[in-house]
């Protein structure tokens, strides 16, 4: 997958989690200020490995940042961790 190709992924499903997050604002508690979000999608494993490559990334850069998995769970479409 080439880089435009992740990027218009990762557009899509970041578009879909801030739709999530405004709509559910408590669902963020406990995340870290000045946190970065990366996206990891619930079907695509191909880009979930190019999106662990860019945790990595971030962490190096002393970054902190916050794994958000797409769920098949419509109630619970997100789940949050702490990358570590």
């Amino acid at each position: 997958m080439g880089k435009m190709k992740q990027l218009e992924k990762n557009v899509i499903l970041s578009t879909k989690l801030a739709e999530y997050i405004a709509s559910n604002p408590s669902a963020t508690k406990g995340v870290p200020a000045g946190a970065s979000f990366v996206v990891f999608s619930s079907s695509d494993n191909q880009l979930n490995k190019l999106n662990q490559e860019l945790v990595k990334s971030l962490k190096s850069e002393g970054k902190k940042v916050v794994k958000a998995e797409e769920k098949e769970n419509k109630k619970q479409p997100w789940s949050f961790s702490l990358a570590i």
